[in-house]
């Protein structure tokens, strides 16, 4: 569990399964981790995107565009 520990406990509670990353954590393959991380990354867009008239707004947007095309080669290029 190490660092991801704060991770599991905070969304587990969300989740309402205090284990349910723990659970996600020791079934799923890191191919599966990575895409289901661009996925989260692809909804805070999505959700940031209606604010982008906003100038902090946009500035963090852009920032998650980034970072979610760079997870994005990771995953193309994933061995």
């Amino acid at each position: 569990m190490g660092n991801d520990k704060h991770i599991i406990e905070e969304f587990g509670e969300i989740l309402g399964n205090k284990d349910a990353f723990w659970e996600l954590e020791n079934c799923i393959s890191d191919y599966d981790i990575l895409r289901l991380t661009a996925e989260f990354l692809f909804f805070s867009k999505e959700r940031l995107s209606s604010d982008l008239d906003n100038r902090e707004i946009y500035k963090e947007y852009t920032k998650l565009e980034i970072i979610y095309d760079l997870l994005k080669d990771i995953i193309e290029n994933y061995v």
